[in-house]
């Protein structure tokens, strides 16, 4: 047998099997890489809706504690910024605690500190003592995320201490 017409008949029948196994490489492989592609995507999307929901209950947490200070919570004219003023016997005693609500971020500022959550909020409604005392008794907040409004309800309750140098404060300012 002539080895040159051997290496033709060879040649001849391993040609159309290569192709064949390179194009069912490629079909695996493009496979392969759609399904990694929407895995990723999936993920990412999972990891962005957990970071949201992660921020958001740290925020409403930290807001929550803040209410839950003693204190006297009033609001300015543009209804952005939360003040909370600091009874005596504290660090910061002197220094009140000023949330500035924003649709981005809510700012916390004490003294030198300022502490910068995500996500922000907007003040929906807001309920005061009285009409006469300007304390905050309740605040409706709203954060969007993907188009969907998600509420978050602080409640202050002041002690009878509290309520007492307010009322004081008052007689003193209309005499």
């Amino acid at each position: 047998m002539n080895p040159t017409c051997y290496h033709k008949k060879l040649s001849a029948f391993t040609l159309p099997e290569m192709v064949i196994s390179l194009l069912i490489m490629s079909i695996v492989f493009a496979t392969g890489f759609a399904v990694y592609m929407i895995v990723n995507k999936q993920v990412r999307n999972m990891e962005e809706k957990n970071s949201f929901y992660t921020d958001y209950f740290l925020t409403k947490s930290v807001l929550q504690r803040d209410f839950s200070r003693p204190g006297l919570i009033t609001i300015s004219d543009d209804r952005k910024k939360l003040t909370i003023s600091a009874p005596g016997g504290g660090a910061n005693s002197d220094q009140p605690l000023e949330i500035y609500l924003d649709s981005n971020y809510v700012l916390r500022a004490q003294g030198d500190r300022i502490d910068t959550l995500k996500p922000g909020a907007t003040i929906e409604s807001i309920s005061f003592m009285q009409d006469t005392l300007s304390l905050v008794t309740f605040v409706k907040m709203r954060t969007i995320y993907h188009q969907k409004a998600f509420f978050t309800y602080l409640q202050k309750d002041y002690s009878a201490a509290e309520m007492l140098s307010v009322a004081n404060k008052n007689l003193q300012t209309s005499e």
